[in-house]
């Protein structure tokens, strides 16, 4: 179990951490797609982000403000905290996997999102910037369904590892890392 002292600092270390990954997300759209041409919507309007700290570790979720419309209102960014000690990570992150028909058929570079490990055992951490969709083919029509994730992004570590949010920096880079597989960042 994680000692509530270190639940209030992995707490305001997330805050600090996605304050500056959305202030160069932000910065960098305004400079390069201001009208979000390119840059997909998720990445437009505020951010819910949950740290939800588990028995053995920590989940970072982004969730769209509307779940409905999956639409990102310019609201203020909001940070709220929620203590599971009684889940282990990987219970907590298996209730935001998609329904894969046949998992040995995920997309080719995707691994399964859920961490493999029997409790007690250490895990690496994981982190999906973007929503993962998936194609389902309509019957006899030449058309696909869409199926996606509700979440923007999901990040999870291990109690072991929670310094790893004290990075404002490594924010920045993936901030920009992720923008660059939409937009030319340098110009």
């Amino acid at each position: 179990m994680i000692p509530r002292g270190k639940v209030n600092r992995l707490h305001y270390d997330v805050k600090q951490y996605f304050r500056a990954y959305f202030k160069e997300l932000r910065k960098q759209i305004a400079a390069h797609d201001p009208n979000f041409e390119k840059v997909p919507h998720w990445f437009k309007g505020g951010r819910k982000v949950e740290t939800i700290v588990c028995k053995d570790g920590a989940v970072v979720i982004h969730w769209p403000y509307d779940m409905e419309t999956m639409t990102y209102p310019d609201k203020p960014d909001s940070f709220p905290l929620f203590h599971m000690p009684d889940e282990l990570v990987k219970e907590r992150v298996a209730r935001y996997e998609l329904l894969w028909p046949d998992p040995t058929t995920l997309p080719s570079g995707w691994s399964p999102l859920i961490p493999n490990y029997a409790p007690g055992e250490g895990f690496k951490p994981g982190h999906w910037p973007e929503p993962r969709r998936r194609l389902t083919p309509w019957e006899n029509q030449d058309k696909d369904i869409v199926e996606h994730d509700k979440w923007t992004r999901l990040d999870y570590t291990p109690a072991s590892r929670l310094e790893v949010w004290r990075d404002v920096e490594r924010a920045r880079r993936q901030a920009r890392g992720i923008l660059s597989r939409h937009i030319d960042l340098s110009g």
